[in-house]
């Protein structure tokens, strides 16, 4: 049994040595750590250099900046390890992840991946805890139930192509999770908060979500035929969705702070519309 680690980077030098070191830290030791340096800045590249040297286990792989799927795709083909851990560059495992998460996928052959508890890391807010289930394929088509870290089985994402590296803004991990159901992977959660996602101001999330609608799209498009299989339930998705921003609207202008800010803008409305 062996593991090799794989992490993208991209300007992620402030982060990445934390990361790296948390999979040092493992009870179980990997056999490799595999950065893939999708195009990252000099800064960056001179702290990748200092962990290759330092570190006889971590490999860098250099290309032109592809994007987090094409950097992960180049590190599954690189891997001859049976299982593969994700981790992103700024983010890290407890130490006894790997020695609770090998066993389980392990012992089910149908399991693609081990995924876990884990805590929202804020730089000023205290830790928020996540805690997961394991969804149906169904499910997935309408939200991402899971986490993009984890422990995965090599075979099952060779299985499914790898990440789709046409999902350059975001929800990459999401579509990989939905893909892996459809073609009948199954995952299981261990209920430990044993992996933590750092929220940091130039998080790819933060950027995802300002294009949601862009990326949920591509999603729905690729996807279509099961969307028109479960088509009521795809009514309801929106039907709850238009209602939540209505009622987040009706909150809002219910709001003292919406209310005197429409009393005082009245007046220079109707001089407005005096004017033209």
């Amino acid at each position: 049994m062996t593991v090799f680690c794989i992490i993208p980077c991209y300007n992620s030098g402030a982060t990445i040595t934390r990361s790296v070191q948390s999979v040092l830290d493992q009870t179980v030791p990997v056999a490799e750590i595999i950065i893939i340096d999708d195009g990252s800045d000099i800064a960056t590249k001179k702290v990748l250099d200092k962990l290759k040297q330092d570190i006889s286990i971590v490999t860098i792989i250099t290309q032109e900046n592809k994007g987090a799927s094409a950097a992960r795709n180049t590190g599954i083909q690189y891997c001859s390890s049976e299982y593969v851990l994700m981790l992103d560059a700024d983010d890290t495992f407890e130490p006894e992840y790997l020695e609770k998460a090998i066993p389980l996928i392990e012992a089910d052959a149908a399991l693609a991946m081990v995924m876990c508890y884990y805590y929202i890391k804020n730089d000023k807010e205290e830790d928020i805890p996540r805690a997961l289930r394991n969804a149906s394929f169904k499910e997935y088509l309408f939200s991402n139930y899971g986490v993009a870290c984890g422990l995965y089985r090599r075979k099952a994402l060779l299985d499914v192509g790898g990440y789709d590296e046409a999902m350059l803004e975001g929800y990459e991990d999401w579509e990989l999770l939905l893909h892996l159901k459809k073609h009948k992977w199954d995952f299981v959660v261990l209920p430990e908060y044993l992996f933590n996602y750092y929220n940091s101001p130039n998080s790819r999330n933060k950027e995802a979500l300002k294009k949601d609608r862009k990326i949920k799209k591509f999603i729905f498009l690729k996807y279509k035929e099961d969307y028109i299989i479960h088509y009521e339930d795809l009514l309801a998705h929106f039907t709850d969705l238009v209602s939540s921003k209505e009622a987040t609207i009706l909150k809002r202008e219910q709001s003292i702070d919406f209310i005197i800010g429409k009393s005082i803008l009245a007046p220079f409305r109707k001089i407005k519309s005096w004017i033209s």
